[in-house]
């Protein structure tokens, strides 16, 4: 390669004369064509190579050099590239590779930005848009064509900030501002001048994502000198009569948000002795129209309670509302309105009505229509009769109490159609009735004359009826219903208890035998009733709804017995035999008896003893009920028994015989002996049973064939 130069720079400089030159070619088309070495595939050295250099040269090229071309190795401060030298500016300008352009440096150094991710800055003034002449006094200014960019400038963050990282999209701080006198300091400055149609918004905030707590504009003032959270000032002299709003809120009615909103919320918990105000309207000015301090509109047809102003002043010495100048109240501002007195009126006067909506205090004695007399014709006949007891009960104090009288048949009637907490009495139908009236219990039509009805909705439908307590009815003329849920549904009955059972009565209006007098519920609910005493007017008297006492009494000695099917009568007493002794013993071994000895027989194991009366260890039944007893004993020898001898068992009292079978044996076979007997017995007596034969037998202990049975039967 360096010969290949050789010789180019020898046929340069030796033959001047040459129009054209050709390497690699045999037909140059310019002063200098240098050819590849192929042009589909060339090697790694086809090319040329341009003076490299690491630093420009400290002493800048001359006119001579105008164009001259190097290339930047990047090893040095200049940038990696090509670069030229221009005589018209006295610098070297980058061809590729590199920017040469100083107006934007490497942040926190003077090196000229090479790549779009450089962290960049300058000290001049930036514009972006179509104004080339830039705006003075701004070190960033924007000017679009909104035709086609709606958004001048747009921030749109991206990327997972941590989960407690605080994003700020756009920041402003004069931590490094050194104040000067009054001057005025605006964050944010919005001048509109534009005339148009639309809607035009200095701020504009749309928040549709869900989390935390979102706020339209926060403030956070650690200044103690004057400070406005939000300030609006409308200084414009346009006789336009549009309506200005220094602060709107809107919950639109499409909304179906459940929680409470707030229109203006002020929480005030500074200390300190200055004033405090939750809202402060100061309203002037020389214009004709009405003023308001604070105006509230709730149509009649939302939903809740309606509160125009509502004020929870605790302090005793505060004021839920204090007014200054004229008061009025009522339902327009001009004839359904009153005014109240501008000044308070000396003791013992009372406020009065001019008729023409002005109160003013007068004395009590010039007002007559104030005296309560036989018409409480207040305000016209009638008219004063109702007493509205909002604030506590109306008490009559003194020693004479309180006296209501009347003329039955005559008046106006009482008719309770809906539930109701209510006391009354009607003279015209003498009628008293005082508690909680449910539904039509207490209707017209539901209340007999001369009745009374206390409590949970007791129904008194009966002439001259009583119902007390929860739910209960006496519907039968001149009957009580008193406790929970209890009937009397006939003439003159009385129902007591919880729940009595209910039935259809023979007469509601008079007496009839074949009905109840008296009843004591003992129910659990009304699907559920019962009666744990019944009563009828013919003197019957059931218990707990399951049998009837007798009507009469019985003769001396006689005992109450039931028929089974609900009717005790009076009989004469039979014998109890329930609890007369009655056992079964039987022996837990066969036993061998000797030859011509009577042998007590071991019954040792008892089948049942009702009394606890036989002895196992001294095979006795003891007595212990005098009286009189049957005793059976049986035994057996199973063996064949071929001997004609004679076999006996007996029974035994008190260690003597009281009865015995003897029998000789003829034949062959088993041997079979039984005895019974009846004998009256004291206390204390004992019974054995005793076996004997002429030659030895063996007996068996099968309750087949052996057992000793003693029963009381007197």
């Amino acid at each position: 390669m360096k010969r290949l130069l050789l010789v180019v720079a020898v046929g340069i400089v030796s033959y001047t004369s040459v129009a054209q030159i050709g390497i690699g070619n045999t037909d140059p088309k310019s002063s200098l064509d240098i050819s590849a070495s192929d042009i589909t595939s060339p090697s790694n050295t086809d090319g040329i190579l341009i003076p490299r250099i690491n630093d420009f040269p400290v002493t800048d090229p001359g006119a001579d050099q105008d164009g001259m071309l190097v290339f930047v190795t990047g090893a040095g401060s200049p940038a990696k590239g090509f670069y030229y030298w221009d005589q018209g500016t006295t610098s070297w300008v980058v061809i590729s590779g590199a920017s040469s352009d100083a107006d934007w440096y490497i942040t926190g150094t003077t090196n000229p930005s090479t790549t779009i991710t450089d962290n960049i800055v300058t000290q001049g003034s930036v514009t972006v848009g179509t104004d080339l002449s830039g705006f003075p006094n701004s070190k960033f200014f924007v000017k679009s064509d909104v035709t086609s960019d709606i958004y001048p400038i747009r921030i749109s963050p991206e990327g997972t900030p941590a989960s407690s990282a605080t994003i700020y999209n756009l920041y402003n701080t004069d931590t490094s501002l050194t104040p000067s006198g009054a001057f005025n300091y605006y964050a944010l400055y919005n001048n509109f001048t534009s005339t148009h149609t639309g809607s035009t918004s200095g701020l504009y905030n749309n928040f549709s994502a869900s989390g935390g707590a979102e706020y339209g504009v926060y403030n956070l003032f650690n200044s103690i000198s004057g400070t406005y959270g939000m300030r609006n000032e409308f200084t414009g002299t346009t006789s336009n009569s549009a309506s200005f709003f220094g602060i709107e809120n809107r919950l639109l009615s499409s909304s179906t948000y459940s929680g409470t909103v707030y229109g203006i919320s002020n929480t005030l918990q500074a200390e300190g002795n200055g004033a405090r105000y939750g809202l402060f309207n100061s309203i002037s000015g020389s214009g004709t129209g009405d003023k308001y301090g604070m105006y509230t509109n709730i149509p009649s047809a939302s939903g809740g309670q309606h509160f125009g102003i509502y004020s929870d002043v605790q302090s005793a010495t505060g004021f839920a509302g204090f007014f200054v100048g004229r008061t009025s109240f009522g339902t327009d501002p001009v004839t359904g309105r009153y005014l109240m007195p501008t000044a308070d009126g000396t003791f013992g006067q009372v406020m009065t009505t001019n008729g023409a909506g002005q109160l003013t205090f007068t004395n009590p004695t010039t007002d007559t229509k104030n005296t309560l007399d036989g018409a409480y014709d207040e305000g016209g006949a009638g008219a004063g009769r109702t007493i509205i007891a909002d604030n506590g009960p109306v008490v009559i104090n003194g020693t004479d109490g309180f006296w209501v009288t009347g003329t039955h048949g005559t008046g106006i009637a009482f008719s309770v159609t809906a539930d109701l907490s209510t006391s009354f009495y009607n003279p015209g139908t003498s009628v008293t009735r005082s508690g909680f009236a449910s539904g039509s219990t207490w209707s017209l039509s539901n209340q007999g004359i001369y009745s009374v009805a206390m409590g949970y909705s007791p129904l008194a439908s009966g002439i001259a009826s009583t119902g007390f307590g929860y739910l209960t009815e006496a519907s039968g003329d001149r009957s009580t219903a008193m406790g929970n849920g209890t009937v009397a549904p006939s003439f003159a009955e009385i129902a007591l208890g919880n729940f009595n059972s209910t039935y259809v009565p023979t007469s509601t209006g008079s007496y009839n035998s074949a009905d109840r007098l008296f009843s004591i519920g003992n129910g659990i609910n009304a699907s559920n009733r019962r009666n744990a005493l019944s009563i009828y007017k013919d003197g019957t008297i059931n218990i707990n709804d399951a049998y009837n006492m007798p009507l009469t009494d019985g003769t001396s000695g006689q005992v109450m017995a039931t028929n089974g099917s609900g009717q005790l009568s009076f009989i004469n007493p039979g014998t109890d035999l329930s609890s007369f002794a009655l056992a079964k013993m039987s022996m837990s071994a066969d036993q061998t008896l000797p030859a011509f000895t009577y042998t007590k027989l071991n019954f040792d194991t008892t089948e049942f003893d009702t009394g606890s009366n036989f002895n196992a260890a001294s095979n006795r039944f003891i007595v212990s009920e005098p009286g009189y007893y049957r005793i059976d004993a049986s035994m057996a020898h199973l063996a064949n028994m071929t001997n004609p001898d004679s076999f006996t068992i007996a029974i035994y009292v008190n260690g003597s015989v009281v009865k015995y079978a003897r029998f000789e044996h003829h034949g062959s076979g088993p041997v079979h002996r039984s005895v019974s007997t009846i004998e009256q017995l004291s206390n204390g007596d004992y019974i054995e049973i005793f076996g004997h034969g002429i030659s030895s037998l063996t007996i068996s202990s099968s309750t087949i064939y052996t057992t000793f049975e003693v029963e009381r039967i007197r």
